[in-house]
């Protein structure tokens, strides 16, 4: 059996996926799944044991956790990417090296982020490459955890409405609105929302008519 290898106060994370994840009505059946911010790859696992034939392609900005997840994910149909995604708004923070900024969590890497929101540490961390949401390949699965991009990132993909299940966890009350709007915009209706704390909120949409477990 092999073990995981996870970051401090990673452990909860595994429960996580079935309380979040598990008892919504997710399609049956899914193929090609993206995973933004994929940590150490708890998600990328989780997945992989509900739908043993997909393929998973992962991006983790921070050096750190990437090779965690690569290690965690290794003989998987997993590919790990050690960049950020980023949407046009977030464009502002590519420095003149043509990197993004990422700072670290003030207590775990779990808080690791592009933005300090108020629980980052000021100090940049790293410098990290990136890839624009917009060019990202199509996917039946999207998930979407990264501490302050999100909706940059979901309002520039450009394969929403053939997406089967979108998972996405926002970190500020106030981005859920737009969430909500982009998700529809898609055509997918919400199958679970979970209100956590300090404004956290993640919610699971899927597409109609498409066949759930």
């Amino acid at each position: 059996m092999k073990l995981l290898k996870l970051p401090r106060t990673s452990l909860w994370n595994l429960a996580e996926m079935d309380r979040d994840y598990k008892r919504a009505r997710l399609p049956f059946k899914v193929e090609a799944v993206i995973d933004i911010g994929a940590h150490a790859g708890i998600f990328a696992l989780w997945v992989l044991g509900e739908y043993p034939s997909a393929r998973l392609e992962c991006y983790e900005p921070h050096p750190q956790l990437a090779a965690l997840c690569r290690e965690n994910l290794e003989g998987l149909a997993t590919t790990v990417h050690e960049k950020a995604v980023i949407g046009l708004e977030d464009h502002a923070c590519i420095g003149p090296d043509g990197r993004a900024p990422l700072h670290e969590g003030r207590r775990t890497l779990l808080g690791t982020s592009l933005h300090q929101l108020g629980w980052q540490k000021e100090e940049v961390a790293a410098r990290v490459e990136w890839v624009p949401a917009a060019e990202l390949p199509p996917c039946d699965m999207l998930k979407v955890d990264t501490d302050g991009s999100d909706i940059g990132i979901l309002r520039d993909y450009t394969h929403g409405r053939s997406v089967s299940a979108l998972l996405c966890e926002v970190h500020r009350r106030s981005e859920f609105e737009p969430l909500m709007q982009l998700a529809w915009g898609w055509g997918l209706e919400m199958t679970r929302c979970h209100a956590g704390r300090n404004g956290c909120v993640t919610s699971v949409w899927v597409r109609p008519l498409v066949e759930s477990k």
